[in-house]
């Protein structure tokens, strides 16, 4: 146990994650990003969970290691802050919480590191609110094993093409990758034996999925395959779950109008979040 004088971090063990995820799923829009990476087995080896409590009342929950993520405001993420000042932060390469409260982390941890600093914004499709896409549609199918070399290669391609560098953890990468394959989160369109569409199903609750990892070939876009296909995925989805969410960079406005045209909506500023790479 880790005590602060506005609280106390108490280590959580991997059998009381089952308890963890519930209480992260009671506000699961906000916490999405969080229990994706809990999920994918981030919270592993080099990474430490924790649970916030003040007072008695466990009032949050935070991730530090290569990741640094957090639920439950301002004080836990001053408290992980002070943790990772506490044990050093060369290991830590990613941090991800609500846009007001990463400044929060950083200030504690007195991380003097440049990073790259990112908004993304929360566009949220209602069950509903599918809008329908003309011209045909696009089958989709979850991925398989065998086609995992293939969607390596399309996972680090994109990552370039969003981020501008290779990716930091490739092995942890495959590894959370072939979790998604197993667990039939990673969906595909294609065409003969080339995949042409992928999107991850990451994280998800009863209430909401969160998609990401969305690419289409670049020698097909423009041509409506990527449309059709994320409209058919989004159909699959909103089945079994009223809604599904997605993150997108506050400064790809040709990204928004794309999800807007099958009914995507801009949450709010209350569910922007800010991303730091180091």
């Amino acid at each position: 146990m880790w005590d602060t004088n506005r609280g106390e971090l108490r280590p959580i063990t991997a059998e009381e994650l089952p308890e963890t995820l519930s209480y992260l799923a009671a506000a699961p829009l906000r916490n999405l990003i969080l229990i994706g990476f809990l999920k994918s087995g981030v919270a592993s080896e080099d990474k430490t969970l924790f649970g916030f409590w003040k007072d008695g009342v466990h009032k949050g929950v935070g991730l530090l290691g290569s990741v640094a993520a957090w639920s439950g405001g301002p004080e836990v993420a001053r408290a992980l802050g002070e943790k990772a000042l506490e044990s050093g932060s060369s290991k830590l390469n990613l941090v991800v919480g609500l846009s007001e409260e990463v400044q929060v982390f950083l200030d504690a941890s007195q991380d003097s590191r440049p990073g790259e600093m990112e908004t993304h914004v929360l566009y949220v499709l209602r069950r509903g609110e599918l809008q329908p896409v003309s011209h045909g549609s696009v089958s989709v199918r979850p991925a398989r094993r065998e086609e995992f070399e293939e969607l390596f290669r399309i996972h680090t391609d994109l990552f370039f093409e969003l981020v501008g560098r290779p990716l930091s953890e490739p092995e942890v990468s495959k590894q959370r990758l072939l979790r998604r394959i197993d667990e039939e989160r990673v969906w595909i369109a294609s065409e003969g034996y080339k995949i042409v569409f992928k999107a991850d199903a990451a994280s998800e609750t009863d209430e909401v999925v969160l998609i990401e990892a969305v690419w289409t070939t670049p020698a097909l876009r423009g041509q409506g395959i990527g449309i059709k296909a994320l409209s058919s995925l989004c159909e699959h989805l909103l089945e079994n779950h009223p809604m599904l969410c997605l993150s997108l960079g506050r400064d790809r406005p040709d990204l928004q109008r794309f999800y807007e045209r099958i009914g995507f909506k801009y949450y709010g500023v209350d569910g922007d979040y800010t991303v730091v790479r180091y």
